[in-house]
């Protein structure tokens, strides 16, 4: 027999753990300010919808096919309306366990609710859920080819993934994750005969696991949805101002998913939420590029993405292209000063820009712009840049917008 055991801790009040970041980056003095953040109104709806509305059901469609329990641990002290929500909903999933925790308390073992889920006999996987993080409805089929004698001991490592950003109920600017052992349903393969553990990894922080057990990485199946927030945990080394900006960074390591991709296949339950990025074409036809060439985006963006595609000629060099870019504020004012995040030139025909791949041939260029709030662009120049007299042909340009 086998058996998937899954565990979300759902603001729990543990000022002494070691694993949550946010007692860790000195922005609290005391307990009563990490209790006042905790269990604040607005991070609590944020996680609290998150969790029962996307988070949930996915599970449950998992659950429809997979044997499944799942703890959610809480706290005594989790305020209404948040308890209440929370324990209706362990009341309505017939696979969710609750875990009601009080200060100082032991959470429980999920061993032993495999051993009772199990008879005392079988192989289950454990995983770990943070309670703004999403499994895919396929985790758990492809978790299964794994739940065998021959692998008890190991780690399971889904790597590939999606990571997206929370706004107004809606998921945006979507990309591709390949992050082996990343902590979103990192899986320990667990053996139990007649009621003891006969095989199981040993304890390890999930990112260097591969130094203590046998981690198997298996890349081929997205199977999490990371997401992105202003009020997430690991987010508070920064200051206020400071967290959107950090996050929309980081993000950039990513390759946005294209344009016509279906979720549904992967995350039935809540494709509907994943707002695909827009695109729209800047040309009709190529064009020798010569003198400056201007476009106009289609409406003011202030996070996108221009995909250009050049076809240059014989001696051409590094930065022999570049992108200069008409940025405005609020006012709808001219930005004619340096901006965090963009380059910056004395040349009153280039000012903000960024450079375009040149080389021998075609090439495409993929330039993200993330601008400081307030700020937007909605008119940018393709350039020539030094004296070279290679061809520059420009046979296409596409902009994204990522918000």
């Amino acid at each position: 027999m086998t058996v998937f055991i899954g565990h979300t801790r759902f603001s729990v009040l543990d000022p002494s753990s070691p694993n949550w970041q946010i007692t860790q980056s000195g922005r609290f003095k005391d307990i009563d300010e990490y209790r006042e953040y905790l269990f604040s109104p607005e991070r609590l709806e944020l996680r609290t919808d998150i969790f029962l509305n996307y988070s949930l059901p996915e599970l449950s469609k998992a659950a429809e096919k997979h044997r499944i329990v799942h703890i959610i641990s809480y706290s005594d002290l989790l305020p209404d309306p948040w308890k209440s929500k929370l324990e209706k909903a362990i009341e309505n999933y017939d696979f969710l366990i609750g875990d009601l925790r009080r200060s100082g308390g032991a959470i429980l073992d999920p061993h032993m609710v495999a051993e009772e889920a199990l008879g005392g006999n079988g192989i289950y996987g454990l995983y770990r859920l943070d309670d703004d993080d999403i499994l895919s409805s396929t985790f758990f089929s492809n978790s299964a080819k794994y739940l065998k004698e021959e692998f008890a001991g190991m780690q399971v490592s889904f790597s590939d993934g999606y990571t997206g950003f929370w706004q107004n109920n809606f998921i945006r600017n979507v990309r591709k994750v390949h992050w082996p052992m990343l902590a979103i349903g990192f899986m320990n393969i667990c053996s139990i005969k007649e009621g003891k553990i006969v095989s199981q990894p040993r304890p390890a922080p999930h990112h260097i696991a591969d130094r203590t057990n046998a981690v198997i990485i298996d890349p081929r199946h997205p199977s999490y949805l990371w997401l992105r927030h202003e009020d997430q945990d690991t987010a508070n080394k920064f200051s206020s101002s400071q967290i959107r900006q950090e996050i929309f960074r980081d993000m950039e390591k990513y390759k946005p998913v294209a344009v016509d991709f279906s979720f549904d296949p992967v995350f039935p339950a809540i494709a509907k939420s994943i707002s695909m990025h827009r695109q729209y074409s800047l040309m009709s036809e190529e064009l020798v590029l010569v003198s400056p060439s201007e476009f106009l985006l289609p409406k003011e963006m202030n996070w996108f993405e221009l995909i250009v595609e050049l076809d240059c000629g014989k001696g051409i060099k590094q930065h022999n292209a570049l992108i200069s870019f008409t940025i405005r504020d609020s006012d709808g004012d001219l930005v004619t000063e340096p901006i965090e995040g963009v380059p910056f030139s004395n040349d009153p025909k280039i000012k903000h820009y960024r450079y375009l791949k040149t080389e021998l041939g075609e090439s495409i260029s993929n330039v993200e712009i993330q601008l400081p709030e307030g700020l937007t662009c909605n008119e940018l120049r393709v350039q020539r840049f030094l004296n070279v007299e290679s061809e520059i042909r420009v046979k296409n340009a596409k902009v994204r917008e990522l918000t």
